[in-house]
């Protein structure tokens, strides 16, 4: 036999093993930074040839036995004999009722359970499931989904920073393509899935011999195996006594069997010890046995350094900073240098998020100065400061009596980080309106709130208001009214004839304690007042076609005998095809009378806005008129 084992290591020399001498049995020295374990299928120790596996039926995994360690007693999670309970086993270390039918993943066949893939991952490490035949992440596309440990994990947990997580949000990230393996740079913790034949589910010992020499003896070839902090461990999933091999630098060698000790749960507690992740405290690891000790697992002849990073991920708001922790494990010297791919990091991990305007993911890195090969990182995802939008709102007139015709705008609101998408404008009667602008009556005195929200593109919002006092209309007689304001603010006047006399008082202008505006026209001019919007400009006001204007209000004809009257102006989309529409009776011939004057009119095809004004006109004797109380009802 010892003739026979020297023939295999000779042949595996020759055919690329770098060290014969698979396991080196190194002294102590720390833990590992690399497990790689490989799966098999529906063997006992009698189906592989013999316990250590047979030197005739597969050579190869022979000389892993005879070199490393192997035990000859190793109980499954459960005696069911089907092959999902033993994964999902092997990878949490619970014996899941809701697995034990070979069943594909879904809402009744999943694990929430704690496992390896999601520990490795706390732990700033990586975690793969590498399946063979597999094109694409988190399938089993040419392979068995019940081989698939990765596939079935539906846990939520929260990570150090308050953030929670789903274990299958990772699946795509961590259940790959067994073609991205790659020996030469390993991740912290790799699950291999051979296809059905290669694993033995469907061939014979010897196809899986000849995969495993190829395959296992890839990562025996390493430069991580080689640096020594890298196990191997091949594990078959059932058939008691289940047949095994664990291949490292520092494993004893031959058959180091302990009645009752072997198991796929005291295997996982030996990872996750060997990896320095805390043992989760679930199913049979509460009990498994440390396999460490027994089989030399507690050390590796690589670097001792170990770098961990605190948080390990973080959501930070634009601009804002954030302080990291870097620790080092394994040498005295405990420095870290820091890196970041987004933002900047201080010598002392305090990070300062970029200033961004869509969501933006970077990491934050711990390099060890001991070992400048070991480092940590930590994900930061920096979100944007959202601006929500200024609403600007205008009323005029805030105050008079009814009927009162308020025209509402909001053309001044803004947005500095986007668009105003949409608005509305609450009378704080019923009335409500969608538009830039907007004209309301108020036919009933009370107090009201005019209130202005926006929302822009973002979905942010933002509201204004303004109050309008309305009150009783109190009667017109020898210049006395307490109706509307008609001020220089909020109105334009334009002006065309010979000589250009236009005067209109504001509030300061008392006559018998009433508010009023004035106008005088020469003789041949003609003076008009628009009402305005809040940059100055004639306030065109869009209507539709069929909608009913009601308009007018209240004249005083001081001197003079032209006319003198409030009217509407109709227009086409353009602005153009003026359509002077005046109220009957069309103008005040007596003097001294205060006189409402008012008309209604129908929206025709081709019309598009409405503006509002009075104006007065003299052709001979210049005319002097007061208005009051404007109003502009469209429906």
């Amino acid at each position: 036999m010892a003739a026979y084992l020297d023939d295999v290591v000779r042949a595996l020399a020759g055919a690329g093993s770098t060290d014969p001498n698979l396991c080196l049995h190194r002294p102590s020295a720390h833990r590992y930074q690399h497990v790689v374990v490989f799966s098999f299928e529906n063997r006992t120790w009698s189906g592989t040839g013999g316990i250590g596996f047979g030197a005739t039926a597969m050579p190869y995994m022979h000389s892993l036995a005879a070199s490393c360690s192997y035990f000859s007693d190793w109980a499954e999670t459960n005696t069911s004999q089907n092959s999902l309970t033993q994964y999902i086993g092997e990878t949490s270390g619970v014996n899941n009722l809701a697995t034990v039918n070979d069943c594909n993943p879904s809402a009744t066949c999943r694990s929430t359970d704690n496992n390896i893939f999601r520990q490795v991952r706390l732990a700033g490490g990586t975690a793969r499931s590498y399946v063979e035949g597999a094109t694409t992440g988190c399938s089993a596309a040419g392979n068995a989904a019940k081989h698939i440990p990765g596939l079935y994990y539906y846990g939520s947990y929260t990570d150090s920073s308050g953030v929670t997580h789903n274990d299958h949000d990772f699946c795509s990230t961590e259940v790959r393509p067994y073609s991205e393996f790659n020996a030469n740079n390993l991740p912290t913790y790799a699950f291999i899935t051979p296809t059905l034949c290669n694993d033995g589910h469907d061939c014979n010992n010897s196809t899986v011999d000849a995969w495993a020499s190829a395959h296992v003896q890839a990562v025996l070839n390493s430069s991580d195996y080689l640096a020594g902090n890298t196990a191997v461990l091949v594990w078959y999933d059932e058939d008691h006594p289940v047949p095994n091999a664990i291949i490292a630098p520092t494993a004893h060698a031959g058959n180091i069997t302990q009645t009752g000790i072997g198991s796929h749960a005291a295997l996982l507690k030996t990872i996750e010890l060997m990896l320095g992740l805390p043992v989760m405290q679930q199913g049979q690891l509460i009990t498994a046995a440390d396999l460490r000790a027994i089989t030399g697992l507690a050390s590796t002849g690589g670097s001792t350094v170990s770098v961990f990073v605190s948080p390990t991920s973080s959501t930070i708001l634009s601009g804002n900073t954030l302080q990291f922790t870097g620790s080092v494990t394994g040498t005295t010297n405990t420095g870290v240098t820091w890196t970041a791919t987004k933002g900047t990091v201080s010598s002392t991990g305090l990070f300062t998020a970029p200033t961004v305007t869509a969501k933006t993911i970077g990491t934050v890195k711990a390099t060890s100065v001991a070992d400048t090969a070991k480092s940590a990182s930590a994900t930061v995802t920096v979100t944007p400061v959202l601006v929500p939008p200024t609403a600007v709102l205008t009323v005029s007139p805030q105050k008079g009596a009814v009927p009162l015709t308020v025209i509402a705008d909001s053309s001044g609101s803004s947005d500095t980080d986007g668009s105003i998408v949409s608005r509305v404008i609450d009378f704080g009667d019923g009335t409500k309106a969608k538009t830039v602008t907007a004209s309301h009556t108020y036919t009933t005195a009370a107090s009201y709130t005019v209130k202005l929200s926006v929302t822009d593109n973002l979905g942010l919002t933002s509201a204004t208001t303004q109050n309008v006092s309305v009150r009783q209309h109190g009667g017109h007689g020898n210049g006395h009214n307490s109706g509307f304001e008609l001020g220089p603010i909020g109105w334009v006047i334009n002006q065309r004839g010979r000589t250009t006399v236009a005067v209109v008082h504001d509030a300061a202008r008392a006559h018998g304690g009433t508010n009023y505006a004035e106008a005088r026209a020469g003789p041949a001019q003609y003076v008009a007042y628009f009402v305005a919007d809040a940059k100055g400009r004639p306030l065109y006001i869009p209507v539709n076609p069929g909608q009913v204007i009601t308009f007018g209000g209240w004249v005083y004809r001081v001197s003079g005998d032209g006319y003198a009257r409030w009217k509407i102006q109709l227009s086409d989309a353009h602005h153009k095809n003026i359509l002077h529409v005046g109220p009957v009776p069309d103008t005040v011939k007596t003097v001294g009378t205060w006189t409402f004057l008012h008309g209604t009119y129908t929206v025709p095809k081709g019309k598009a806005y409405v503006r509002f004004l009075f104006d007065v006109y003299r052709s001979t004797v210049p005319t002097l008129v007061r208005f009051d109380d404007g109003m502009l009802q469209i429906k």
